[in-house]
């Protein structure tokens, strides 16, 4: 398998903090794709962010691709310069109103999917406590709650939680961790 050679420039609609990037490529059979992605202009993160008692921190909101309440992970864009690292307690805190004294675990930086142009950086944070309040957006409606291990699996299996990759890789970890 080769690469696709671009057939002509990208064409960019911009949505404020997300694009829509239509591309466009030469096939294997010679004729012209054209293929819609989308970016948030930088890449991202989440945070599996364990309390004291092991609760996962969620940050349940309405989402509106699904339509439907989401038990979502802490996270969201690097901001211009930011490192990931600071992107993910920021975006904790932010959020959620949590923080927590240890230090960040990488898990992995992934490719959320064939059309996203961005990456997404993967963290596992433990001993996480409330220290303020949240800092929302205006458009930003989030309950934070507290979830056992297996009840975000189940509802991740029930396609209630958008970015379940980061809890795979956390209990993938924490099972490695066990085993050493």
């Amino acid at each position: 398998m080769q690469l696709w050679k671009r057939a002509k420039e990208d064409t960019v609609t911009d949505f404020g903090w997300r694009k829509i990037v239509e591309k466009h490529f030469i096939l294997p059979n010679g004729s012209e794709g054209r293929f819609v992605t989308d970016t948030w202009g930088n890449d991202n993160v989440s945070v599996v962010a364990l309390t004291k008692e092991n609760k996962v921190v969620v940050a349940k909101q309405f989402r509106t691709g699904p339509e439907k309440i989401l038990y979502e992970l802490p996270g969201g864009l690097c901001d211009g310069g930011e490192s990931p690292e600071v992107s993910a307690f920021r975006e904790l805190k932010e959020e959620t109103g949590y923080t927590s004294d240890n230090e960040l675990v990488y898990l992995g930086k992934v490719c959320r999917n064939g059309y996203h142009n961005d990456d997404a950086y993967y963290y596992l944070l433990r001993g996480c406590y409330q220290t303020s309040n949240q800092e929302l957006d205006e458009n930003e409606f989030i309950e934070v709650a507290e979830v056992g291990y297996d009840e975000m699996e189940q509802f991740a299996k029930e396609g209630l939680v958008s970015d379940a990759t980061a809890l795979f890789m956390a209990k993938d970890y924490i099972q490695k961790e066990k085993n050493t």
